[in-house]
């Protein structure tokens, strides 16, 4: 069975307060989402995440006034020890993180009252 596409209505057109970016291929940048007010960057302890874009995500948002924290989900997998203690340092230097998980709904109130900032 087939969807149909979803359909997409501007409703209005706002001034930009902030923007998240990403490099183009020509080596410049270009906006991805603007008017943000927070990130939360999810990541899994399995397969092993790639930190580099997470600190690319933290660094995009912090340069664009954008509160930002991560998430792990699947935290019923358990974390590494690697990844429990680069998570620290995350947490060390001022970005917050939290496990939790959609499967079992551990965390997830947390996650919520973080979104209801």
């Amino acid at each position: 069975m087939t969807r149909a596409p979803a359909r997409t209505h501007v409703l209005e057109l706002l001034p930009r307060r902030n923007a998240l970016f990403r490099s183009n291929l020509r080596g410049g940048s270009e906006p991805i989402v603007a008017n943000l007010s927070q990130l939360l960057v999810v990541l899994a302890p399995n397969p092993k995440p790639d930190l580099f874009v997470l600190d690319r995500y933290l660094a995009a948002a912090t340069s664009g006034g954008i509160s930002a924290d991560a998430r792990v989900d699947k935290s019923e997998l358990g974390v590494e020890p690697d990844l429990q203690r680069e998570l620290d340092v995350y947490q060390a230097i001022g970005y917050d993180w939290l496990g939790c998980s959609t499967r079992t709904g551990a965390g997830m109130d947390a996650v919520a009252r973080r979104l209801c900032r």
